[in-house]
């Protein structure tokens, strides 16, 4: 009980925090768990203690980008601008920056600066994609096991939507994704109940590391385009795959509107606390978010 201006009360918040709070995602008990101060209470010096919990980097970013920070410092006229707000959908030169960074290194034809909306991190984003594209009620897709943020992302994003999970590991045999068919059909079931909208498929996916083949990709988005639905790809680690790339990899929003890729950058620049990441999609939803 709280004590308020001499009154005991309860200090009472919205059900849907009350339900987010109550069942914290692994990745937020690791990070209440590593604060400075909870390590210090365990008697532990924190320069001492090697984390393998996610937001810890135990590796430099690159140097180029370091020195690119100091420029910005360094520079008056330029750190003055960084304290700019940027456009709504961001900077258009950056925007720019990125298409040629997604052609150059990943193939992805026909796209221009108003198929780019950048945000402050994939959580962020997801977040936005959810509100804009789900209506309450709405439900979503993910394969089971996923990410471990995605569902209090829907719960505190989406008002009395169902998450559904479609099995992806058969764990005797450790295999990922070992009847597609059968895979396949659970997602056309689930839609054939009605109000499925998405899809969330990450590649790589995390934990598993695994990425289901080209087939099975395109299969979900024809299943998701015949419901009206969408497929969002959650490309956190894309730049870290070093094995042949995937087509999905190369898709644009063009040839697939109801495709929408999430890019961040904290992985791969060593950047967990320096959060940037962008969306990629058809102008329509670039423009409602």
């Amino acid at each position: 009980m709280k004590t308020y201006r001499g009154y005991k009360t309860r200090i009472k918040l919205s059900e849907l925090v009350d339900e987010t709070l109550s069942d914290l995602s692994p990745i937020q008990k690791i990070m209440k768990i590593t604060e400075e101060r909870n390590i210090e209470k365990m008697g532990l010096k924190t320069d001492e203690v090697i984390s393998f919990g996610g937001g810890w980097c135990n590796h430099y970013a690159p140097e180029p980008l370091r020195k690119i920070y100091q420029d910005l410092t360094l520079n008056r006229e330029k750190f003055h601008k960084t304290g700019r707000y940027s456009a709504i959908i961001g900077d258009y030169r950056c925007r720019e920056q990125l298409c040629v960074f997604e052609k150059k290194i990943f193939n992805v034809k026909n796209l221009k600066p108003e198929n780019i909306l950048l945000g402050h991190s994939s959580t962020q984003l997801f977040y936005e994609l959810l509100k804009t594209l789900c209506d309450p009620g709405d439900n979503v897709c993910f394969l089971d096991p996923t990410y471990a943020n995605y569902v209090n992302a829907v719960k505190s994003a989406v008002h009395g939507s169902k998450i559904l999970f479609i099995p992806a590991l058969d764990e005797p045999t450790w295999s990922y994704l070992p009847d597609k068919d059968h895979s396949l059909e659970s997602l056309k079931s689930y839609c054939s109940m009605g109000n499925v909208k998405l899809l969330v498929l990450p590649v790589p996916d995390n934990p598993t590391s695994q990425i289901p083949d080209d087939d099975f990709i395109s299969a979900c988005v024809e299943i998701m385009r015949d419901y009206n639905g969408f497929v969002i790809l959650d490309f956190a680690y894309k730049c870290l795959w070093f094995d042949e790339k995937p087509g999905c990899f190369s898709w644009d929003p063009v040839d697939k509107p109801n495709v929408i890729a999430v890019n961040s950058n904290s992985k791969w620049l060593s950047s967990l606390g320096r959060r940037f990441g962008w969306v990629v999609a058809h102008r329509d939803i670039i423009s409602a978010l």
